[in-house]
This record gives structure tokens, C-alpha cells and sequence, in this order.
């Protein structure tokens, strides 16, 4: 009796912890693919991406000598924006226009050295994106990456 009741609750755990270490492992992996994605198309740039983050809707390196940024918003297309040509980085938020006035957009905007250039923007955190839960994570995430890139 005392084995049957083993088995029963083995199964169960297995049946109740399996599908959430599928989903974790599965996680990791899209993680670890888009990471490499990114620092392989760095090195056909001739650059060595060591600051990385992964965001759910964003992921994006900047170089060692922090000239360099390249990021991606769909997974398909990765972008390269040369730092040297570039003045200033903000931090843009956009808040709802009701009442209860929360966050709509989070992006940083890099301001070209050259006026008559477009002004490249990174989007953190979009509301409509199901992907995004947090904004206040975003914000401090962007500010932080502001930080790093200002100094350059």
C-alpha cells in the first residue's frame, strides 16, 4: 500500500512540476538563441558584445568600448546604432491622456550629432504589447541603460 501511495504521489509531482520546468527550460532557450543571435552579428561587425540584456519585447549589447549598440524589438531584425554619432540619449515616457494617467510607451530616443539625421528610438515598454507586465521595471531598466550610454 505505502508503494502505491509513493507512486501516486511521484506521478503527481511529475505531472504538476513538468510542464513548468518545460516551460522555464524553453524560456532559457529562446533567451540563449536570442543572445547569440545578437552577439554573432556584432562580431560580423567587427565588435565584441559584453553588456547584454533580455527584455520580453527587446533585446540589446553594447560593445566594450561602448561605441556600439545593437538591439532588436521583433527577433528577426537586428539594429546598429554607432554611438560616436550620436549627441544625446533621453529617456521618453508617455503617459495615458484619462484620469488615472499611466505609463503608455517607455523608449529611449538617441539624438543624432548631425541635425539633419533621424533621431533612432528603442522602445522598452509598449502597454498594447501583451509581453509587457511592468512598467516601473522598464523605466528604471531604461534609465539604467541611459546611464551607461551617456557616458560613452
Amino acid at each position: 500500500m505505502d508503494v502505491w501511495n509513493t507512486l501516486i504521489g511521484v506521478a503527481l509531482l511529475i505531472l504538476f512540476i513538468g510542464p513548468i520546468a518545460f516551460a522555464i527550460t524553453t524560456q532559457k532557450r529562446k533567451e540563449k538563441k536570442k543572445k547569440e543571435t545578437l552577439i554573432n552579428f556584432a562580431k560580423t561587425r567587427g565588435k565584441n558584445v559584453n553588456e547584454l540584456e533580455v527584455l520580453p519585447i527587446l533585446v540589446l549589447g553594447v560593445d566594450s568600448k561602448r561605441t556600439s549598440l545593437f538591439f532588436t524589438n521583433d527577433n528577426i531584425r537586428i539594429n546598429y546604432i554607432d554611438l560616436d554619432q550620436i549627441a544625446d540619449v533621453r529617456l521618453s515616457v508617455l503617459y495615458t491622456e484619462d484620469p488615472k494617467r499611466h505609463i503608455e510607451q517607455i523608449s529611449l530616443c538617441f539624438l543624432p550629432k548631425n541635425i539633419e539625421e533621424a533621431e533612432h528610438k528603442i522602445i522598452f515598454y509598449l502597454e498594447s504589447d501583451e509581453n509587457c507586465i511592468d512598467p516601473e521595471t522598464d523605466l528604471y531598466i531604461a534609465e539604467q541603460w541611459r546611464k551607461r550610454l551617456v557616458v560613452h
